[in-house]
């Protein structure tokens, strides 16, 4: 026999549902709520639990430049968020003033070097650098001997 949705006669019917609560619903969902809408988010199991649980937490820039002004926005986004969560300012849902960047490693010298002029040239706010084996050893998380590295400041 199928189950049957309880009703809730005392409850006014949403204006919107959002099925899924990993990062996107619950996204969508809260820009609905603030715009005023009633929100009803259904999630199979528990928030964050599927694909937005497991993914790194990352608002990387997308190296794309039709996307850098959707990066950017997230950015501001996720700040105002931020804010808004640490309303008590113990600093439990912090972000840095500055993003932490992104460091791409390899063990070919050249390709570090080439992937820091090429991105120099194409995202100079990014202000990616070319770092040696020996620079990225002395300067960076440690790293296996002989990995060079170029590392975005922003990300």
């Amino acid at each position: 026999m199928p189950a049957h949705p309880r009703s809730h006669p005392s409850s006014p019917s949403p204006d919107a549902i959002v099925i899924g609560g990993g990062i996107a619903g619950i996204s969508a969902a809260a820009h609905l709520a603030e715009g005023g809408q009633r929100v009803v988010v259904i999630e199979r199991t528990e928030l964050a639990a599927g694909a937005s649980g497991r993914n790194s937490g990352v608002v990387q820039h997308p190296f794309d430049p039709v996307l850098v002004g959707l990066h950017l926005e997230t950015v501001e986004l996720y700040r105002r968020l931020a804010d808004e969560v640490d309303e008590d300012g113990d600093g439990d849902f912090a972000l840095p003033d500055r993003p932490t960047g992104l460091l791409s490693v390899t063990h070919d010298e050249d390709v570090a070097r080439h992937e820091a002029a090429a991105l120099a040239a194409s995202h100079p706010e990014l202000e990616p650098t070319f770092l040696d084996a020996a620079a990225t050893q002395a300067q960076e998380t440690p790293q296996p001997p002989g990995v060079a590295a170029s590392p975005q400041a922003k990300g």
